[in-house]
Formats: C-alpha cells, sequence, structure tokens
C-alpha cells in the first residue's frame, strides 16, 4: 500500500503545527522536527490519532546534531512504497530583533543556522531522498515573508534570511530541470498569522526603546 511522505520543520507550534495536522492521515509518513520535546509528543498523539505514521527529532536547528537524525530516519524508510514526497521548510526565528550596529556576531550566526543554513542542508538532503527513491512527486514548499521584499528597521537579518530563502527556492527550481525526477519548488507568504513569531514581531519596537 502507497504512503505519502512529509517532512516539516518548526512543527511545534504555529504554522508548522498546522501543516503537521493538515498533513496527518492514513497513508501519511510524518517527520516532524522542533526544539521542544514535550510539544512534539503531543503534536504526535494528535497526528497519530489522525491515522498517520509519525517520527520525531528533537532538536535545535541552529546545531547540526539534528543531520544524523534525519538521515538515519530516511535510510529506514520503505521507499518502495513512498508515491508523493514533501518538504515544508517552515522553521525559522526572528531573533535578534535590533538594529544591525547593535547586533553580536553570535546572535547574527545563529539566526542564519536557523533560517537560512538549516533549509539548504534539509534541502540538500532530500533533493538526494528523491533522487534516490523516485516519487511519484517531490515538492519543496520554503514558507517566506512578506518582509522577504521590504528592508525594515531592525528586522535586518530576518528580511536577509528570507530573502535568501526565496533565493534558494529559485535555485532548486533551476536546478531541478536537469533532474530525472523532478522537484517542485515553491516559496510561500502565508501572511499576519497569530502566532508567538508574531508576538515577538509586534513587541519588537518596545523591545527597540
Amino acid at each position: 500500500k502507497y504512503r505519502d511522505l512529509a517532512i516539516i520543520s518548526g512543527a511545534t507550534q504555529g504554522l508548522g503545527k498546522q501543516l503537521a495536522i493538515s498533513q496527518s492521515g492514513p497513508g501519511m509518513q510524518l517527520i516532524l522536527l522542533g526544539r521542544n520535546v514535550k510539544a512534539l509528543m503531543e503534536i504526535k498523539n494528535e497526528c497519530e490519532k489522525n491515522g498517520a505514521l509519525v517520527s520525531l527529532i528533537a532538536a535545535d536547528l541552529s546545531k547540526s546534531k539534528y543531520h544524523s537524525d534525519l538521515q538515519r530516519i530516511l535510510s529506514e524508510i520503505e521507499t518502495d512504497i513512498l508515491n508523493d514526497v514533501y518538504l515544508f521548510n517552515n522553521a525559522s526565528t526572528i531573533e535578534p530583533i535590533d538594529l544591525l550596529v547593535n547586533i553580536n556576531g553570535n546572535a547574527q550566526e545563529e539566526l542564519m543556522q536557523v533560517n537560512l543554513n538549516s533549509p539548504i542542508w534539509i534541502s540538500s538532503e532530500f533533493l538526494r531522498f528523491s533522487q534516490r527513491i523516485h516519487p511519484n512527486r517531490s515538492f519543496i514548499v520554503n514558507i517566506s515573508s512578506g518582509v522577504s521584499l521590504k528592508p525594515i528597521q531592525g528586522w535586518s537579518l530576518y528580511c536577509m534570511s528570507k530573502a535568501a530563502i526565496n533565493m534558494l527556492t529559485s535555485c532548486i527550481a533551476e536546478e531541478s530541470k536537469m533532474f530525472p525526477f523532478k522537484v517542485t519548488s515553491v516559496a510561500i507568504n502565508p501572511g499576519a498569522l497569530d502566532t508567538d513569531m508574531q508576538k515577538a514581531i509586534r513587541n519588537s519596537d518596545e523591545k527597540q526603546s
């Protein structure tokens, strides 16, 4: 019996949580990445009640320890029964919210690791996986933002990382033209959402004052 596979980063809250729930169901296999172990277990239980097969990776995406976990899970999947495969690069952080003149290197590196380096690495791993298993259809969905097109004082790192996500999406689409098994690559701006990140954004002026 064929099943679909979805990998979702930042799956414990906000849009990532809703993506996990909406993708869960009979015939669906999920790989969920997130930092909060308790929240991961809660979303796992909810998705399994809907009939999905769920694997968890509890990890801070600013570190590289999750690499081996994802590679191991992908290597153990029964690839001959996979139909469509999806990757949702959703995890991101807006911190630090500050002017560039005030930002230190560690905070800069952590944001770029989560918002850009992690999606690049996971996408590369997903591309290798998709070319190896020969799925029916393969999709990479990168979560972008309206600020990828508009600089905003205090959000510079976030704006730059989301602009780079747009280019990552375009580069994947361009390179996919060379692949024997095509990968559809899209960037989506979900607009304003009532999430913890949006609360941080709304409070940013107060933090900078």
